[in-house]
């Protein structure tokens, strides 16, 4: 017999129960998104993307995780978009 890995494993199709239910109802200043993941020896895991500059791990997320491991994973930079400018054509003066 094969031991299960804590949070599942990739004979799960759906996360447990728990998992959904902590993703789902959890909140934390410093969380921007949560959600689930899977990591590379196939257990179900916490995804977690922090505000920048705080620290990790977050340990009121750690103290609820239960039995998943949290994979934290870096914001995407902010895109800056600038205001359009119309082009000058050859026959327009400058």
């Amino acid at each position: 017999m094969t031991a299960t890995p804590p949070g599942g494993n990739d004979d799960q199709i759906t996360p447990p129960g728990d998992l959904l239910q902590l993703v789902t109802t959890y909140r934390h200043p410093d969380l921007l998104e949560i959600g689930i993941t899977k990591t590379k020896h196939g257990a179900w895991a916490v995804l977690a993307t922090l505000r920048p500059g705080v620290a990790r791990p977050l340990a009121a997320l750690d103290a609820a995780r239960g039995r998943f491991e949290v994979v934290y994973e870096d914001p995407e930079p902010i895109q800056l978009g600038w205001p359009a400018t119309p082009r000058q054509t050859d026959d327009e003066e400058p």
